[in-house]
């Protein structure tokens, strides 16, 4: 890239597209499932995390987190205002990180990405909360997609040590349960 704002800008643009759907031509022309192979998707995706989380290996990774800001005021668009670098550890199902070294001013912390997120979402979609989204082409085959809302009253995610409703989407493996993506969005201070 020529300049620093011209990288800023193309990754600011494939961070946001991650909430956008697929072009058309790349959703399999297949027939959506009914309510009952939804649920049982779900289920499986439940049984999945409930299964894997507490198996999970010891590890350590490095958290990189950029928090974008726009001042809706100014018509400004997306810029990155923080960008930060954690070492996290994973030991016996916790989750730890040394402290950030940042390279703009410090956004949101953030943590639970190496499981806890996963267990939190699952356990806050629910029948009403839910819908079907599309197929999509995965490594091994079909994935299923659904979006998910959970308000801040019926939702167990955080930000800043408040409960925050959040909105996303889940991509899933209906033959075993897996869960490949997980796309979400805070609505912090916004219910």
């Amino acid at each position: 890239m020529p300049r620093p704002e011209a990288l800023q800008a193309l990754i600011a643009l494939a961070d946001s597209s991650a909430f956008l759907d697929p072009p058309a031509d790349e959703i399999p022309a297949m027939e959506d499932p009914d309510r009952t192979a939804q649920s049982k998707t779900l289920s499986l995706a439940a049984d999945y995390v409930a299964r894997t989380i507490p198996q999970l290996p010891n590890f350590t990774a490095t958290r990189i987190t950029t928090t974008y800001q726009r001042d809706l005021r100014f018509k400004e668009s997306w810029h990155a205002a923080a960008l930060s670098h954690a070492l996290v550890f994973y030991r016996d199902g916790q989750e730890t990180q040394r402290s950030s070294a940042s390279e703009i001013d410090p956004g949101l912390a953030t943590r639970g990405e190496f499981g806890p997120v996963l267990t939190a979402v699952m356990r806050d979609i629910t029948k009403n909360n839910f819908s079907w989204s599309r197929w999509e082409h995965g490594e091994k085959g079909t994935l299923a997609v659904f979006r998910y809302r959970a308000d801040a009253e019926h939702s167990h995610y955080q930000v800043e040590s408040r409960i925050s409703g959040y909105v996303g989407e889940i991509t899933i493996d209906p033959a075993d349960g897996s869960i490949v993506r997980l796309a979400l969005k805070s609505r912090y201070g916004t219910g």
